[in-house]
């Protein structure tokens, strides 16, 4: 892995900015395929940072594992041997930009356009509906229409080394279930079990109602035996909150109150 944090702007790398998916848009696009009994298929480029060519001129030491190439330099009189890179690296500050201009060039080409809502999703005139994550690519699609969806993936493999994970089951620690037609449904049970774990909480008791309304937290320090670890509560309330934009509604209140 290149080492990213040595770039500097201006010289070797200009913009690092590349968009993801609201999670809005994909409780929309899950509901929207329940309701119309869409079916959700799931891609992942596995080597998406690998592939986009690069914007600008970046040099890098050599990595472990070549060093008979530096032995061939310095047979040549060239005691400094660096790499000058043709393509993106992982650890490149611009890699992930690199490869959603890739990527988004590729599909427009191909009869997508992007909505206005949210440029990370892709919708062509047949049926298709397409929703990216940076190396995450979910594929929507009516039957009628699976021809033509088998034809988008096909394509995206020859495009690029990707993963065919058939229907979505799980993204970004959402669980998607299916138990009926015109039903989904999500869970995040192993993103909580995670989170509890990291703060010693596996085995605390669960309560019905997480705070009532009229609790006030208001701050007082007079019967404070130690200070609070500040960054500690940031980090619990941030974890929380994915969870409550999530799947976890109920807990949205306590979330808000506490931050």
């Amino acid at each position: 892995m290149i080492k990213g944090y040595e770039q500097i702007r201006g010289v070797d790398f200009d913009e690092t900015y590349a968009p993801v998916r609201k999670l809005i848009t994909l409780r929309y696009l899950l509901s929207f395929a329940a309701q119309n009994n869409y079916k959700i298929d799931h891609l992942d480029a596995i080597t998406a940072f690998l592939n986009p060519e690069i914007d600008t001129e970046v040099y890098m030491q050599l990595p472990e594992g070549i060093e008979w190439l530096e032995s061939t330099a310095i047979l040549s009189g060239n005691r400094d041997c660096f790499l000058r890179l043709n393509n993106a690296l992982y650890g490149l500050r611009q890699a992930p930009r690199l490869w959603h201009q890739e990527i988004d060039r590729f599909l427009q080409s191909t009869g997508f356009h992007r909505s206005h809502t949210d440029i990370s999703l892709y919708i062509r005139n047949d049926g298709v509906l397409i929703l990216l994550y940076v190396d995450d690519i979910l594929v929507f699609y009516a039957e009628e229409a699976l021809e033509k969806a088998l034809e988008v993936k096909q394509w995206l493999m020859l495009q690029d080394k990707m993963s065919n994970l058939g229907l979505a089951k799980q993204i970004l620690g959402l669980e998607i279930d299916r138990p009926g037609e015109g039903t989904i449904t999500l869970s995040q049970p192993g993103y909580i079990s995670t989170i509890l774990a990291r703060f010693n909480m596996q085995d605390a008791n669960s309560a019905p109602t997480p705070l009532h309304r009229k609790n006030r937290l208001d701050i007082d320090t007079s019967d404070a035996e130690e200070e609070v670890d500040q960054a500690a509560y940031q980090s619990i309330v941030g974890s929380l909150m994915y969870a409550a934009i999530g799947t976890r509604l109920d807990i949205a209140f306590t979330i808000a109150a506490l931050s």
